[in-house]
């Protein structure tokens, strides 16, 4: 039974080929790396959000929905703290079970389109978890800078491997939130989802790139233009 001081915890960093072969194989699970994103990021939100100023971090939220500042808008969001304190753990391992299961549909879609044998959708959905893992720098990331930090910090602003903070900006630049969605971690990951899915399939490794350039073109454009 896989533990984090097991191998593919390892090897999905130093030599994610030898985790790849494994999927392909169908002899890795994909419930250990789940599990670490379930229980890492909700420890961590939990605590953010139960020591965190929330007037301050309620005036940021109007400020960047561009809401006017009005004793009213502030009363109304305070009225919605608790609500964000309880349901901000418990609703982000939700997020990114989701998003790991739209992830892995598509690249099984894309695996019946371009490869000449046959896959199983879960193959793509372990992919996908295992892969994921670099995403908890970001993680770690946002635990050290707030536990340096003496001062009220907004939750986007405590990740210091993303573009938003590598750049030096501030809440309220323009791009912000795609910036900040940029960081270290995600980009390895979607390197790694494509790399991975041309080790699993076969693919070459263009139609590898093709395929791998589309998860993150179509989340940054949401971001962009949403």
């Amino acid at each position: 039974m896989p533990s984090l001081g097991s191998t593919p915890f390892v090897d999905i960093f130093s030599s994610p080929q030898l985790v790849f072969d494994r999927i392909r194989a169908k002899s890795l699970p994909f419930w250990p790396p789940l599990l670490v994103v379930i229980a890492v990021l909700p420890a961590f939100l939990a605590w953010y959000f139960m020591t965190v100023d929330m007037s301050a971090y309620m005036e940021t939220t109007l400020v960047l929905a561009d809401q006017e500042m009005t004793p009213e808008a502030f009363d109304a969001a305070m009225a919605t703290a608790n609500i964000v304190r309880i349901i901000s753990p418990i609703a982000a391992p939700l997020i990114s079970l989701f998003s790991y299961l739209i992830l892995a549909t598509f690249f099984f879609l894309a695996a019946t389109l371009v490869a000449e044998e046959k896959f199983r959708f879960g193959q793509f959905f372990t992919l996908v978890c295992w892969a994921s893992l670099p995403g908890l720098l970001s993680t770690l990331s946002m635990a050290v800078s707030y536990a340096a930090s003496p001062d009220y910090v907004f939750l986007n602003q405590l990740d210091k491997t993303n573009l938003a903070s590598l750049m030096g900006l501030a809440i309220g630049d323009a791009n912000f939130a795609l910036y900040a969605s940029v960081s270290i971690g995600a980009i390895w990951s979607y390197l790694l989802y494509g790399l991975g899915f041309a080790r699993i399939t076969g693919s070459s490794g263009m139609t590898a790139t093709l395929v791998g350039l589309i998860p993150p073109a179509v989340q940054f454009s949401l971001i962009y233009f949403l």
